[in-house]
This record gives structure tokens, sequence and C-alpha cells, in this order.
């Protein structure tokens, strides 16, 4: 089977090369992780198995057909168990199914766990940035620490901001993220100019998980 979007052969190294570029120019680190998804959507699941039962309930009642009296439980279980097992190999399904705000709140969190996580929290300057991308809320959070001034930025970090989460608004787009994420450069560098005794505390690699 042929991957796509950013499970694609070669997206991590290509990603990699523009953390290097952002990281050339400031003394920022940047880390960027990509996820799958970024919460527990058995709800929207069951959702879509109850849809389904209460779909095949209405054809039972009201088809001219004669059922027997056990097709009204039997067949309503059957076709909620397949909703239920399906739903997660449709993430557009559980887009559908989720609140949008639900679908924020899981990114926001599962984005400061990995802010954590993968240690950009804990540099001696304070000075990580994590780019957070889940694929399936089509979302990206950005979280900066404590040493980043993310207010003298100004409208180029906004904007630069702004074009990561528009590269999946509308499903992935590796060249527009891409391109957005070299744009975090010159603004970081505004605020934490690049020193020559500078030194790289982090992975640059880029994965999907």
């Amino acid at each position: 089977m042929v991957r796509r979007g950013f499970a694609a052969p070669g997206v991590g190294e290509r990603l990699a090369r523009a953390v290097k570029d952002v990281e050339g120019r400031t003394s920022a680190e940047v880390v960027v992780a990509v996820r799958r998804l970024s919460g527990d959507y058995a709800a929207a699941d069951l959702r879509f198995g109850l849809l389904l039962a209460f779909g095949a309930l209405l054809a039972v009642y009201g088809l001219p057909h004669a059922f027997d009296d056990a097709a009204f439980v039997l067949d309503p279980a059957f076709f909620f168990l397949v909703g239920a097992f399906a739903a997660p190999y449709f993430p557009a399904l559980r887009r559908l199914l989720t609140r949008p705000a639900r679908r924020r709140e899981n990114v926001r969190v599962a984005a400061r766990a990995a802010f954590v996580d993968l240690g950009v929290g804990r540099l001696k300057g304070q000075n990580g940035v994590l780019v957070f991308a889940s694929l399936l809320e089509r979302s990206v959070e950005v979280v900066s620490d404590a040493g980043i001034d993310v207010g003298a930025m100004g409208r180029p970090w906004q904007e630069a901001v702004k074009r990561l989460q528009g590269a999946l608004g509308s499903g992935p787009d590796v060249a527009a993220f891409d391109e957005a994420l070299r744009s975090l450069g010159p603004p970081l560098q505004r605020v934490l100019p690049r020193e020559d005794d500078d030194v790289n505390e982090l992975p640059d690699e880029v994965g999907v998980e």
C-alpha cells in the first residue's frame, strides 16, 4: 500500500531539514511531533454503532418483508457491533461524530503531555518550542517555553502558526506545513538570535506515531 501525507517516505527527513533551517537562525530548540490522533474516540465509535443499529431497527420495522421477532434484537445488535468496530478505520467519521471543542481539547492536552515527554520543557534556557500536529483532528498546537517571548514576535509568529494550522485544515499538506515550519525562523531569530556556542540539545528527526 502506498503511504501518503506525513507517513510517505522521505517526509520525516524533509521536516528534519526544515527544523535544522529554523535552528540555524535561532538559539531556540524546535521539536516537531506528528501524531495520528490525540485522544480516545470510543464515544464516536459507539455513536456510529448506535446509528447503524437504529437504521437496522427501522428497516426491520418498516420493510414489507416479514421478519422473525428475533430480528428486532439480533439485526440491530449485529449492525451496532459492525459500526463500533469499523469506525476507527474512518478518521473522517470520527471527526464528524465528535464535537470540535472536544477535538481541540484532546490536541491541547496531548501537545502539553508531549512537551514534557519529549523533554522540550526541560531545557536549561527554557527555549524549547514544540510543533505538535495531530492528523485525525487536523489540528496543530504550538507550545513554547517561558524563555520565548511570544508577544515580542508579533504578527510574523502568529501568521506562521496560522499557516501551520492551515496545512492540516483540509487534509495534510506536507509542502505547506514545511513552508510554514520554516517561517518560524525569522520571528524566533528576532527574540532569540543564534549564538556561536549554541548546541543542538534535542533531536531534529520527525516521525508519525
